[in-house]
């Protein structure tokens, strides 16, 4: 893919007193000495500084996905959705994005990038990416951020900006969140068994080791699901002689034992990037992005992989498939 970006695993420090809104959030809960967010526009990596670039960014984004969202033809019918001009001082950047049938068509102007170089970007200015991905994309950078807010409990004086990107987030899940939920600042649908009800389902929660104290709901699924889910864990645990930390469910409730899940992850990325068989890297798939995902709400990202492209794919997977697993 010629666009992606990783988020990684920015530290998230608490936030003392009160700030006055989410750009302010962002710099004070980051150190600036933690992960980046890196953007590859066209094969050029992009590094931007959480407490300095994002934290400008914030708002540019939820306009600009907001505005994505809305589609139509633009004025005149020139099917130009929109125009986006990035201001952090170290990624000073103009956008002009046009629709293509499901694509969008991104012509940029690249002023000033401390961390790239912006005469490789200008040479490589025009853009041409799925629109659904595109979106998909720039939703992980402020569901991280929302995530980390609510986790720290920043508090804020104005809330504006905040909530702007929490129905964002909320309107990304879109045709699947009904309008009750967007309502109430939902970002997934309900789970839901077959006849519509939400009776039959099994809530995946993690867990510490051997302890039986249950952590957080990490997923809930159709109990069919749920089985479907658990046997094919089982299945990739066989093959790799490695245990899945992946529970049975029992009556309505499955356990995740979070250490044994990374290192499981761990074990199958590594068998996924070594392995030329084609139809096992087929069923393979679906199941350890999905596995990945669980991961990732219990507090890890993707293990690392070789090269840095595969660990972005497999994080764009697992985000596509984060979108249809509620909690």
């Amino acid at each position: 893919m010629d666009f992606w970006i990783q988020t990684g695993s920015p530290e998230a420090r608490d936030v003392p007193g009160v700030v006055d809104n989410m750009p302010e959030a962002v710099a004070e809960m980051y150190p600036a000495d933690t992960d980046r967010m890196i953007l590859s526009w066209n094969g050029v990596p992009v590094s931007l500084v959480y407490c300095e670039d994002v934290q400008v960014m914030v708002d540019d984004i939820a306009a600009m996905l907001a505005m994505l969202a809305e589609g139509g033809e633009g004025t005149e019918g020139t099917g130009k959705p929109g125009y986006v001009r990035w201001g952090p001082s170290g990624f000073q950047a103009e956008w002009r994005i046009d629709r293509d049938g499901g694509d969008l068509v991104i012509d940029s102007r690249w002023d000033s990038v401390d961390w790239g170089p912006a005469d490789l970007l200008n040479e490589r200015g025009r853009l041409v990416v799925p629109a659904a991905y595109f979106r998909g994309q720039w939703l992980k950078v402020l569901r991280l951020l929302v995530d980390d807010i609510t986790a720290r409990s920043v508090v804020m004086e104005d809330t504006l900006i905040f909530d702007r990107v929490r129905a964002v987030l909320a309107a990304g899940t879109l045709p699947a969140a009904s309008a009750e939920q967007i309502r109430k600042g939902a970002r997934i649908p309900q789970a839901t068994n077959r006849t519509g009800s939400a009776e039959n389902t099994v809530e995946f929660r993690a867990v510490a080791g051997e302890s039986a104290e249950s952590g957080p709901v990490l997923w809930t699924v159709d109990s069919a699901v749920a089985r479907l889910f658990t046997g094919h864990a089982a299945l990739v645990s066989r093959l790799l002689g490695v245990p899945s930390g992946i529970g049975v469910p029992s009556g309505t409730g499955a356990g995740i034992d979070v250490a044994g899940l990374r290192d499981f992850c761990g074990a199958a990325l590594d068998r996924y990037g070594l392995t030329d068989e084609g139809i096992e890297r087929s069923l393979t798939v679906g199941f350890l992005a999905t596995a990945l995902e669980l991961l990732h709400r219990a507090g890890h990202d993707v293990p690392p992989t070789d090269p840095a492209e595969q660990r972005a794919a497999w994080t764009a997977l697992r985000d596509q498939h984060a979108l249809q697993m509620p909690r």
